[in-house]
């Protein structure tokens, strides 16, 4: 990655229509996302384990495991707590999407959806995330110091 020009991140597609998931990763894949689609609940679990993404757009309604089921799971997890969720859904109905956002999704598109809507969360949330990557960290590094600083009598 140059610091110029960093990698715009990686996104986890999970759809189990086919069509949307190709839509979704050719579009995203064309703004130079690292696109991984999966067409099920449990492959995107999966995915996750081997590679955390920046990112998931995430199906509602899938067969076996929907897409709250897979969010729930995802923010049990310490290592992809923090991965923002947008669900991607035909349903309108404001109770899906309180419930998207009681499981622990960060955002909400309906379908169809306008790409550039998509593509302007898809890069605010993971410009977002970032941010609190590197704000944790640096705190990471303040209570290091401010450890060893304590532990030299110096504070």
């Amino acid at each position: 990655m140059s610091e110029q020009s960093p990698h715009p991140g990686r996104v986890l597609v999970v759809d189990d229509t086919l069509g949307n998931l190709k839509v979704l990763a050719n579009l995203l894949g064309e703004e130079g996302y690292d696109v991984r689609p999966v067409s099920s609940g449990r492959q995107a679990l999966e995915a996750v384990e081997r590679n955390l993404p920046d990112l998931i757009l995430l199906d509602v309604n899938m067969p076996g495991m929907d897409g709250y089921e897979v969010c729930r799971r995802l923010r049990e997890t310490e290592h992809a707590r923090t991965v923002p969720v947008i669900f991607v859904t035909a349903w309108l109905d404001r109770a899906y999407m309180v419930k998207a956002f009681e499981v622990g999704g960060t955002d909400y598109v309906t379908k169809p959806f306008l790409f550039e809507e998509v593509l302007a969360r898809v890069k605010t949330h993971i410009a977002l995330k970032r941010t609190r990557d590197a704000l944790a960290e640096r705190d990471a590094r303040v209570r290091e110091l401010e450890e060893l600083l304590s532990t030299r009598g110096l504070k």
